[in-house]
């Protein structure tokens, strides 16, 4: 048995509900991605609106611009603008008709109390959009970065439950393709990490974890892979076993080498010594080996009297 071949599938609820939510933290990352990039998208368009009405320009050409994505802060900062606009002309006309006797002054206080108060939320307004738009960004980067620390975390956990790397980008791979997620929108930015992850998956090796559409019945299972290179000599596991978290279910024995333990008489220990060659013989049919003494235990027996000599005999043909 090759070091990594699966010795049997376990099924583990706990596995499977770290599975979940490692999936559903890449569908939670997958959503801040969305929302950081449109947060980013109203924050500049925002602050590119803002800059243009500093040159104050028509009412008009404010119509003509592009309606990039603001959501309601172009129309919120038109409208404001506009009713500025109307109550600062007011104002000036009411004035000049003032100065010639032509209208009253509670008509022309009127008129400048109105185009105060235009004034005030126009400002108000600017301000409240200014600091939301930068207000709103922060958060969704907050929120991706929560949300890429909750995804390291399920992630940790897969590998505490020991899951190996290819398992774990299958299982990206199933929340990249899944048809329930959120549509990713384009992005532009050859450095973003998560159109790398992307590319990498786009030709994943194939492995024995994940199998098509059995994928989600399988969530739960678990390969138990050997941990080296052996033979197995014994089983204590059946089908449909309840197995609990410290069981030993199999034995795994690199029989590359083999250990004998001689049990040494105290009359023959001062003849021996750690080092020394030895020549092993086990009787008719069994060929003779040579080794040397690996091990020399420098504590007796109180019952036997004997100590334990340990031999490290080489087994390539496994004989």
């Amino acid at each position: 048995m090759e070091a990594g071949e699966i010795i049997a599938w376990l099924e583990s609820a706990e596995l499977g509900e770290a599975k979940v939510n490692y999936l559903a933290k890449m569908a939670e990352i997958s959503c801040c991605s969305i929302e950081l990039t449109r947060a980013q998208q109203v924050h500049d368009n925002t602050l590119i609106l803002l800059d243009l009405l500093k040159s104050d320009p028509s009412p008009d050409s404010l119509m003509q611009v592009d309606e990039a994505a603001m959501g309601t802060n172009r129309s919120d900062l038109i409208a404001a603008y506009v009713e500025l606009g109307f109550a600062r002309k007011a104002y000036e006309r009411e004035t000049q008709l003032f100065e010639k006797k032509i209208t009253s002054e509670e008509e022309y206080l009127q008129s400048e109390s109105t185009y105060q108060k235009a004034g005030a939320l126009y400002s108000a307004v600017r301000d409240r959009i200014a600091f939301d738009v930068r207000r709103n960004l922060l958060d969704a980067r907050r929120a991706r970065q929560v949300s890429e620390m909750d995804l390291k975390s399920a992630e940790r956990q897969l590998y505490v439950l020991g899951l190996a790397p290819e398992n774990i980008r299958e299982l990206e791979r199933l929340a990249k393709s899944s048809p329930a997620g959120p549509a990713k929108e384009e992005c532009n930015d050859p450095n973003c990490p998560d159109c790398k992850r992307t590319r990498a998956l786009e030709n994943p090796p194939k492995t024995e974890f994940l199998d098509g559409s059995a994928v989600n019945e399988r969530l739960a299972w678990y390969p138990l892979r050997a941990p080296f290179k052996g033979t197995l000599i014994d089983k204590h596991i059946t089908l449909g076993e309840v197995v609990k978290d410290d069981a030993g279910i199999f034995v795994l024995a690199d029989l590359s080498t083999v250990w004998v333990d001689l049990r040494v008489h105290l009359k023959d220990l001062p003849f021996l010594k750690k080092g020394q060659p030895v020549t092993m013989t086990a009787g008719p049919g069994v060929p003779e080996a040579s080794g040397v003494i690996e091990y020399l235990d420098p504590v007796i027996d109180p019952r036997t009297r004997t100590a334990l000599a340990r031999v490290i005999l080489p087994n390539p043909t496994g004989a």
